[in-house]
């Protein structure tokens, strides 16, 4: 009998729009802040306002693609050019493939743009981030280290993808 199965409703997965886009920015915001709020400085959080975001989001719509539950953003990819420059997933939703969905989606619009392969940065301090793309088939191809001031610094691993 299928009475008895529970639906569960599907993560629609598409561009932000004028519409979703002071949503989009406020989600950006607050898993942007809530995650490098323990990594860097105060200075460095602070120059991340509500307007950045949305500024950054407007200018960039047609690169920028958000994962959809209950009319609710539960996560958000943005590339600029072959690089996926945001991705975000709501804490909640981890591990149900969301993250995969949205960089599918990325690399889809990368290869439309014609290029051969893609790259992420993601901080040494966020492992989760760099095992999440390892376990995608993505590999190292650089390091860079990023002084913040005279004391703290960190290293920024580069990843590449073939397309």
């Amino acid at each position: 009998m299928t009475d008895n199965i529970i639906k569960f409703p599907e993560i629609k997965i598409s561009k932000i729009s004028r519409k979703s886009l002071a949503a989009s920015s406020q989600f950006l915001y607050d898993n942007w802040h809530n995650f490098y709020k323990n990594h860097l400085p105060g200075k460095n959080i602070t120059t991340k306002t509500h307007d950045h975001f949305f500024d950054y989001l407007d200018k960039n719509k047609a690169n920028t693609f958000i994962a959809i539950r209950h009319k609710k953003i539960i996560g958000l990819v943005s590339i600029f050019q072959n690089c996926i420059d945001e991705l975000w997933v709501d804490e909640n939703y981890r591990c149900q493939k969301i993250g995969k969905k949205l960089v599918d989606n990325a690399l889809e619009r990368i290869v439309e743009k014609k290029y051969l392969s893609a790259q992420v940065g993601c901080e040494d301090f966020n492992q989760d981030a760099i095992k999440f793309f390892k376990k995608l088939g993505w590999y190292m191809i650089d390091s860079e280290t990023i002084a913040l001031n005279n004391q703290e610094s960190f290293s920024v691993i580069v990843l590449g993808y073939k397309l």
